[in-house]
């Protein structure tokens, strides 16, 4: 229903959970970059803000990600039945690039008009997996024990595009190799 900018994890680091640990809903990792829409995504508004991020992302040069082998387990909200997101924090190379990309992206659809659901503030991390709702501590010291042994040298990789994710399907978009960093 809603709309998302992501920066997916490459298929080689994602395979470090399998998906039988986790609750992905068949979600990949991912860097979340921008939170667009929550929901009443049209066809129409699909097509604005598709053109609106292919016009921001030639202003947009590749950058490599940087994860932080220091995860945690985040709660989002309160309540058993809320999902939890195991989580990594997370920089770009050159320093602010993954930051610039969120603030070029916003006033992007800013500017065509487009209002944004999502959070206000926006912190760089890396969303590995969803994990069993109830979890006691002794299910959050497994996890915390599989996470420190798994990104014990922490992880990057480069980034040259975005996909933006919107209820008709996923749609790749490519960052300008021109543009001088």
């Amino acid at each position: 229903e809603g709309a998302i900018l992501l920066l997916p994890v490459p298929f080689h680091h994602a395979q470090r959970f399998p998906d039988k640990d986790t609750h992905n809903h068949g979600h990949r990792p991912h860097l979340t970059l921008l939170y667009i829409k929550n929901k009443d995504v049209t066809p129409g508004l699909e097509s604005t803000i598709a053109a609106c991020v292919r016009k921001a992302c030639r202003r947009l040069a590749p950058f490599r990600i940087v994860c932080d082998p220091n995860s945690g387990l985040r709660d989002f909200g309160d309540g058993d039945d809320v999902e939890k997101a195991l989580w990594l924090p997370s920089r770009s190379d050159p320093q602010g690039e993954v930051e610039r990309a969120n603030r070029v992206l916003k006033m992007a659809l800013e500017d065509e008009g487009i209002e944004m659901d999502g959070f206000k503030d926006f912190v760089p991390h890396v969303t590995w997996c969803y994990v069993p709702n109830g979890l006691e501590e002794e299910s959050r010291r497994r996890w915390d024990s599989l996470v420190s042994d798994r990104f014990k040298d922490g992880l990057s990789w480069d980034v040259r595009q975005v996909t933006l994710s919107v209820p008709s399907g996923d749609k790749t978009i490519a960052l300008n190799p021109l543009v001088k960093k």
